[in-house]
């Protein structure tokens, strides 16, 4: 038996609800979700087709689309749909047991032997599914272990990579590690190691891009890669002369990946959907962050950065016009094909948010780097694992030490992001969410001169943001 026999007709075209769906609540909740999820430009098709399809035939898929409707639709709006505590907590304790089911028939899929391919492509939306539902209640190690299984069963040739359905699935299983990477809490950090896709140099890069998606493709994988490469650096697996080396390599991929991508919008400018512009500039704006990623990871100072202003101003202004274009419009059309764009505080998909938060804490210049708190703080976007708000307030903690310390050295306020001097800047940050408490907790990083002026030491301190 293949997917295809099962999953009929084509990905275009989406499901009826009503066969495997036993209830008017259960019929509610899954067009919620799909309506959430409709106009997600990365893994839209995935929610809005693929999986309604494979809950048809398994309850493991059917359970976890439950669940993660009803979690989502209480995060989405904590008390604010009736006022009424006793009636969020009864959903969240149905988010709980439908999840529960969702495991447990998952499991029963994986025992079975000589799993067909149709049970696999439910595991690995399971997988997924399980991923976004504990990213959404703060699990982070939980949605760690189910990424990892994923990955694994994807990786390890159990699933073969045919048909449109199984790429689909490895394509957001992809995008899902990219954002564990970009995203990692100190209860599930991120896992560097001989095993991980990420330690694999990506294939050369094609002669032209296809599709966008092999753009964004190919972009996260070189990003991961350069990654992998700094933690292989940092960790000294690599010698010191290999630094610049890796930088080198770095940038001219990224310029031959910019290079690429242009020819294909200059070619396809004019069959391009609104949909497909918006793909473009998100791509663009990642693109010019993994530049100034590449500038701080492979530099020896922190204020290599500070050439890059006018990256940190593009990355500002294009998320201001993907808020004003999203902003207008509202409605609940499940169309894929239509060509607008509906505002939503929640996405299963990053978006704009680690991009802004990139220039809040890189970019030293004093308005700039407000500006990109203040677009975090007033979008209310929750793209995946980032919140807007959350990651503001840690922005905004990270700012106030930087120019806390360099206002006391020199007797007056920031005004350039020359004013922080480099063993005043923060060159990373690892949290740890306490979502009971309102707060993150900070393990914040500095590069400080040795004594004798000629290596440098790492320094960490301890603080907390409150959101």
């Amino acid at each position: 038996m293949t997917i295809s026999r099962v999953i009929s007709p084509s990905l275009s075209q989406s499901p009826p609800l009503g066969r495997a769906f036993r209830s008017d609540r259960e019929v509610y909740d899954l067009s919620h979700l799909r309506t959430s999820c409709a106009h997600d430009i990365f893994g839209g098709n995935f929610w809005t087709v693929l999986v309604p399809q494979l809950s048809q035939a398994s309850p493991a898929v059917r359970y976890g689309m439950l669940a993660l409707s009803a979690l989502l639709q209480q995060v989405e709006s904590p008390l604010g749909i009736t006022g009424d505590a006793e009636v969020e907590r009864k959903q969240e304790r149905c988010a709980l047991e439908r999840y529960t089911k969702a495991v447990s028939a998952a499991k029963e899929l994986v025992a079975t032997p000589n799993v067909v391919e149709t049970d696999l492509a439910a595991v690995l939306s399971c997988c997924i599914i399980f991923v976004v539902y504990e990213n959404l209640k703060g699990g982070y190690k939980a949605a760690g272990m189910h990424l990892r299984s994923g990955m694994g069963i994807l990786c390890g040739g159990r699933a073969r990579r045919t048909g449109a359905e199984i790429e689909s699935m490895f394509d957001l299983m992809g995008l899902l590690d990219f954002q564990a990477l970009s995203f990692s809490d100190d209860d599930a950090p991120y896992e560097f190691g001989p095993t991980n896709p990420a330690s694999i140099e990506p294939a050369p890069l094609p002669g032209k891009f296809l599709s966008l998606a092999q753009a964004r493709r190919i972009l996260f994988e070189y990003m991961k890669h350069m990654f992998w490469v700094r933690h292989m650096l940092a960790s000294g697996s690599f010698s010191t002369r290999d630094w610049d080396i890796q930088a080198e390599r770095r940038k001219a991929s990224f310029k031959h990946w910019t290079a690429l991508l242009d020819h294909f919008l200059d070619e396809q400018r004019d069959a391009m959907s609104p949909r497909d512009v918006h793909h473009a500039r998100l791509l663009k704006m990642y693109r010019t962050v993994a530049g100034i990623l590449c500038v701080a990871a492979f530099s020896q100072t922190e204020s290599a950065v500070d050439a890059h202003m006018l990256d940190f101003q593009q990355i500002i202004c294009d998320a201001e016009e993907i808020i004003a274009m999203e902003a207008p419009k509202m409605g609940t059309d499940l169309d894929t094909n239509d060509k607008t764009f509906y505002s939503k505080r929640f996405s299963f998909e990053m978006g704009i948010n680690p991009n802004l938060f990139v220039v809040a804490v890189k970019c030293r210049d004093p308005t700039l780097r407000r500006r990109a708190v203040a677009l975090l703080r007033s979008s209310s976007r929750h793209e995946g694992t980032w919140d807007g708000p959350t990651a503001a307030s840690v922005a905004e903690k990270v700012i106030e030490i930087e120019e806390v310390a360099a206002a006391e050295i020199a007797e007056r306020a920031v005004e350039y992001a020359g004013d922080v001097p480099e063993e005043k800047r923060v060159v990373g940050v690892y949290t740890k969410a306490e979502m009971d408490k309102s707060r993150v907790r900070l393990t914040l990083i500095f590069r400080e001169p040795d004594e004798d002026g000629v290596g440098w030491h790492w320094r960490e301190t301890k603080d907390c943001a409150f959101f």
